[in-house]
């Protein structure tokens, strides 16, 4: 199956209000800033465009009528589709995966999970894309730690071996995780039930990567690291 021919959808995750940039998100969520002359959204939007995505869904949050009355309800032909986060405040992106997901189309093969806030070269969807594995997320091995709490992959052999805050792990093999994720449909399929049979719902305050690497853990799933 080449390219052109999966079904390919991506979920934005865009819920966020952005306490440490409060000064310039007033008004305005995050992925609606300015970089280059051009709004955040917009290089996710196009890159998505360029591999042929038949399905975006976005998921809302803080300001939500200022990102969906500037994206509309389709993008260059691509069905735009919206999630609410109404508990954004209170809630990680878990559960803004957890809404986004319950919108994937039946017939989705390829999966883009996409912090709608960050900025991606267009080579680095263009690799996810191309690569060959079904469940792929990149990580940058020359990072430097700024805040702490920076997220890293621990990798081994190309695999991914364990998800974790930088600083639990003094020596490591990995880098920091990056904000753009391959899954496939079933991998997907296969962590929303995780999520949805968790025995309270706790889960939903934590971001998803704790519950990510929980769920990698205990389930024997290969998921490919890639360096940029």
């Amino acid at each position: 199956m080449n390219s052109l021919s999966k079904e390919k959808s991506a979920i934005l995750l865009a819920a966020g209000n952005s306490r440490r940039m409060k000064a310039l998100t007033n008004s305005i969520p995050k992925s609606m800033l300015k970089v280059c002359g051009r709004r955040i959204i917009d290089f996710h939007l196009d890159n998505l465009y360029r591999l042929n995505f038949s399905q975006i869904i976005v998921v809302l949050g803080y300001l939500p009528d200022s990102l969906r009355n500037y994206i509309g309800e389709s993008y260059r032909g691509i069905s735009i589709n919206y999630a609410f986060n109404k508990d954004f405040a209170i809630t990680g992106h878990s559960y803004s995966f957890f809404l986004g997901a319950k919108l994937l189309e039946p017939k989705a093969s390829e999966v883009f999970l996409i912090h709608a806030d960050g900025l991606f070269s267009q080579e680095i969807y263009l690799n996810l894309d191309n690569s060959k594995w079904k469940n792929i997320i990149p990580f940058d091995s020359n990072f430097k730690i700024k805040t702490n709490d920076e997220v890293i992959v621990i990798q081994d052999k190309g695999f991914i071996k364990s998800i974790e805050k930088v600083g639990k792990s003094k020596t490591y093999k990995g880098g920091e995780l990056l904000g753009i994720h391959k899954f496939s449909k079933n991998f997907i399929n296969q962590f929303f039930n995780f999520l949805s049979t968790q025995k309270d719902e706790s889960w939903k305050k934590f971001n998803y990567e704790p519950l990510l690497n929980q769920f990698l853990q205990n389930n024997n799933i290969n998921i490919n690291a890639f360096d940029i």
